[in-house]
């Protein structure tokens, strides 16, 4: 099984009020890719009185590799989430149970359970719900490579946006330095780091090879390596959930999946 733990939220935003892990997200709804046998669970430093910042609660326990998160619960130190059945302890009030905010962002991590028990917890993703009214994400992801070696990005604006779509951001997953000296096999548990690569009016964009160097090569989906690429769409309440796109790179094109 699974346990996912999220941290309080900061209400605090990025610059451009985007979160560089942004992960497709509805509305206030977490979209969380987990692995296999995975767990989100921590009652360790949880206070019994106050939510403290630095704080982490139970999301829950999976057996499914992705799970849509939309709250958390705050358990009291007393009750070992290992050896407690979650639904008992909901039905008797033993634990408070509060729902997503919009516009706030979350940390999570995950940790894997077997017979043995729990094992370590990945490190923090974080990640940030959307406000009401921000668009959805582009669809209709297309990527080609240039006679140059970069990359050429088009998609489709958000279909059904209530307000007009007033511009795009294009985020680049990229290595890790700490990660320099490690196997490739590592590499891929490890999480991503995104930078911004485009902002602007247009469904388009083009990355040159340069910045392309920098490019985390993804192993974790299939034996084929890839480039992740997050295109996100804007307009006056802010950014909207991000759509991510894995580009294979033994083909020419591919969509978004």
């Amino acid at each position: 099984g699974m346990h996912i733990v999220s941290q309080h939220p900061t209400l605090t935003q990025s610059g451009d009020g985007f979160h560089h892990q942004q992960h497709t997200a509805v509305s206030n709804t977490l979209s969380v890719p987990v692995s296999t046998n995975i767990v989100l669970n921590s009652n360790e430093n949880t206070s019994t009185n106050k939510l403290e910042q630095n704080s982490w609660h139970l999301v829950g326990t999976f057996k499914t590799i992705s799970a849509n998160i939309t709250h958390y619960y705050v358990v009291p130190p007393n009750i070992d989430l290992d050896t407690h059945d979650m639904e008992n302890i909901e039905a008797n009030n033993l634990v408070k149970r509060v729902e997503l905010e919009p516009g706030a962002i979350y940390k999570l991590r995950v940790a894997a359970i077997n017979a043995c028990g729990r094992g370590p917890f990945s490190d923090p993703s974080a990640f940030k719900t959307c406000l009401p009214g921000s668009p959805p994400a582009p669809s209709n992801i297309k990527i080609s490579k240039t006679l140059d070696g970069g990359a050429h990005l088009t998609w489709d604006p958000p279909q059904n946006s209530s307000s007009m779509i007033t511009g795009y951001a294009v985020y680049l997953a990229v290595k890790n330095p700490k990660d320099a000296n490690v196997s490739a096999a590592t590499q891929k548990q490890t999480q991503m780091a995104f930078v911004r690569v485009y902002s602007g009016t247009n469904p388009d964009c083009s990355v040159p090879p340069q910045q392309l160097l920098t490019a985390h090569i993804d192993l974790s989906s299939s034996s084929k390596p890839a480039i992740i690429f997050r295109i996100a769409a804007r307009n006056e309440k802010g950014y909207g959930p991000a759509t991510q796109v894995r580009w294979l790179q033994d083909q020419k094109d591919t969509s978004s999946t």
